[in-house]
């Protein structure tokens, strides 16, 4: 489904990423982890087409080059980007936002919305304006099941999520990987891994990959941290 080779991003001439290579198939839960500051952000931002980046190397999906594309074409081919800190968007409130960019009916919307545990009074408000981070991750995993890309990369779901949150985001990805989609997940932490065991995992160190395996990488992790690959 995506294959990205020899993945070179610099930002403002600085150097961010240095040689990555990394694949994922449908189905697959694909995790990158790293410590703060190693690009991983970047990489999600990469893939999803950010023109602020100079990116060289190979991006493919479903086997044809992306590069050039724009992020909504991206978008348009079935890659889905969940934000690390959604935006706030004053004025264009929940429910339009939602409803503009689907055929569902807004009944369905709603029930769907009740198994994420969101409550219906945000859809009255201004997009992610005086969310809390559970809620405005809540809202971006809604928007992905409403719009049933073939690929989603999920940068830091987790962070700042509670328990009964992170509950919720294990559910999904298990629902999705069920549907076949492949999932991205960049994270810091193996807990989001608790009902869901990656099939592969690439550790992300100072802009490269510096380890890659299985779900038995998480449990070095828990062990030694990052600095077993640094």
């Amino acid at each position: 489904m995506l294959s990205v080779k020899n993945l070179v991003v610099n930002i403002n001439s600085q150097r961010i990423l240095n040689g990555i290579n990394i694949s994922i198939k449908p189905g697959e839960v694909v995790a990158v982890m790293g410590p703060n500051g190693s690009g991983k952000s970047t990489l999600a931002k990469a893939i999803m087409g950010d023109k602020r980046l100079e990116v060289f190397g190979d991006i493919n999906f479903e086997g044809k080059d992306i590069l050039d594309l724009s992020p909504d074409e991206r978008s348009k081919k079935g890659i889905f980007l969940s934000f690390q800190s959604p935006p706030e968007i004053e004025g264009i409130n929940s429910e339009y936002f939602l409803s503009t960019s689907i055929d569902t009916e807004w009944d369905a919307v709603v029930k769907l919305a009740k198994k994420l545990g969101i409550k219906s009074e945000l859809f009255s408000k201004d997009l992610n304006v005086g969310f809390s981070g559970g809620e405005r991750k809540k809202i971006e995993m809604l928007q992905a099941i409403l719009k049933d890309p073939k690929l989603i990369v999920l940068d830091e779901i987790d962070s700042g999520l509670d328990i009964d949150s992170i509950k919720v985001v294990d559910e999904f990805m298990k629902d999705m990987k069920k549907r076949n989609k492949g999932l991205l997940i960049i994270t810091h932490y193996t807990r989001i891994f608790t009902n869901i065991q990656p099939d592969k995992v690439y550790v992300l160190v100072d802009g490269k990959i510096a380890g890659e395996g299985g779900p038995e990488i998480l449990s070095k992790l828990d062990k030694f941290g990052f600095k077993e690959w640094k």
